[in-house]
């Protein structure tokens, strides 16, 4: 039977591999995705930027009453995460 709430999935990588990820996104995204990127500073400033977004976000959920999964997605291994959250909507009570 599924449970009957919600669980919020937090997405993050390490911070270390954030600056990785922001150059894959500016050769894969399309161009109104860079320019709006860009619009943070440079280089670095839009790096911190993320940085300080993920913390914040992470900060936030550990004040949350509501159920909460953190995932680490660096090394890209989505599908066990996606198995991971619909096994834990089916978890025995």
């Amino acid at each position: 039977m599924v449970k009957d709430y919600t669980i919020l999935a937090f997405l993050k990588i390490d911070e270390d591999q954030i600056t990785t990820r922001i150059e894959y996104a500016r050769q894969h995204r399309d161009k109104s995705w860079n320019e709006y990127i860009s619009q943070k500073g440079n280089d670095e400033e839009i790096y911190q930027y993320y940085i300080q977004q993920q913390r914040t976000l992470e900060k936030f959920l550990t004040r949350t009453d509501l159920n909460y999964k953190i995932y680490n997605t660096t090394n890209l291994q989505f599908e066990e995460i996606a198995k991971n959250l619909v096994e834990s909507l089916f978890e025995k009570e």
